[in-house]
């Protein structure tokens, strides 16, 4: 019962949408662009989201070392969440 949502949203997916998965994971696949230039224009992304948005990266980077330092480090409860953000 757990996959029936799922399940049942793949089945609409392919009946609406003619594709299982979302559009952007097949753009993204196959597109002749090397690693090394996907992983430059991942570093340009980084450094202008610093730029233009220090908020988000900081919250994102507090989120991260909170399970390290907060209260929580002593009980591992909030790696679960630190994996997540960096997966």
């Amino acid at each position: 019962m757990g996959f029936a949502p799922l399940i049942a949203w793949e089945l609409f997916s392919l009946f609406y949408y003619g594709f299982p998965f979302p559009n952007t994971a097949y753009a993204k696949l196959n597109t002749g662009v090397s690693a090394c230039t996907l992983i430059r224009q991942g570093l340009y992304y980084g450094l202008n989201s610093i730029r233009a948005d220090p908020i988000t990266l900081s919250a994102i980077v507090g989120a991260l070392l909170f399970p390290l330092v907060g209260r929580e480090s002593r009980r591992w409860t909030g790696w679960p969440v630190a994996l997540g953000i960096v997966l």
